[in-house]
């Protein structure tokens, strides 16, 4: 098996993303919904990152791919910062 080699979010790429969220406030909730115009909790979270540049494939649902990609490393529950998933 070959080995991976592990990429975490940049600080610049955390403040993408948060940039991004911000322009969703105000969507409304609907259930199954991806866009500005409705969508649930984790079709927000997916199209605010394939927004910000971290696009998935829609076979899964967020959440799942999120614990999957290398890129992305757990946060400590008592240290937030921008790009913590």
């Amino acid at each position: 098996m070959e080995a991976t080699e592990i990429k975490y979010i940049s600080q610049q790429e955390g403040k993408n993303i948060v940039n991004t969220a911000k322009e969703w406030k105000g969507t409304e909730y609907v259930f199954g919904g991806t866009s500005k115009k409705g969508a649930d909790c984790s079709g927000t979270t997916w199209s605010i990152y394939k927004e910000a540049g971290f696009p998935y494939s829609i076979k899964y649902r967020p959440s799942s791919q999120f614990s999957k990609n290398p890129r992305f490393k757990p946060a400590p529950d008592n240290k937030p910062q921008e790009g913590d998933v």
